[in-house]
């Protein structure tokens, strides 16, 4: 590690201490993601609102319809397996070495 790189993590060490020291375990924290210059909250427009009403919606509308498609799927897995099992004991065949192709 060259001189830079010491330099770069005693200079690091130094804020930390100094943010410990003023604000404790909450000057330690990542502000990158609570401090990018933009207010934290606003009023928003009527239209705005819609919007994103209207997103959420469309995103819970496809969520159900996802939910829907994995019940059905796994409505018919449950019943390939029961006629699976029908059809092996019908003709003997030991289920566990039935593989399907």
């Amino acid at each position: 590690m060259g001189i830079i790189g010491i330099k770069r993590m005693e200079q690091s060490a130094y804020r930390w201490k100094k943010a410990y020291e003023k604000n404790g375990l909450i000057g330690l924290t990542d502000s990158r993601k609570t401090g990018s210059g933009r207010p934290l909250k606003r009023e928003l427009t009527l239209a705005e609102i819609m919007e994103r009403q209207k997103a959420r919606i469309e995103l819970l509308e496809g969520q159900v319809e996802l939910l829907k498609k994995l019940e059905m799927t796994e409505r018919r897995q449950n019943e390939f397996m029961g006629m699976t099992r029908y059809f092996c004991h019908l003709l003997g065949f030991s289920r566990s070495g039935y593989t399907a192709i």
